[in-house]
């Protein structure tokens, strides 16, 4: 969990910066460079995720 105070400087940083997109952390940069450029490997584990999820609900 992040700190609103963090969140802030992180957004008004961000423009200062050039980036136009502004994530809350690391792994959620990598999260979405991996979807962007592999999006039919990303389908398939977000698929096999919630057939897991699935399968634990259904007992």
């Amino acid at each position: 969990m992040l700190d609103p105070e963090v969140v802030a400087d992180e957004v008004m940083k961000g423009p200062e910066d050039g980036r136009f997109l502004i994530l809350p952390h690391a792994e959620v940069r990598d999260h979405y460079a991996f979807r962007a450029n592999a999006p039919g490997r990303w389908l398939r584990g977000t698929r096999r995720l919630r057939r897991r999820i699935d399968d634990v609900a259904a007992g």
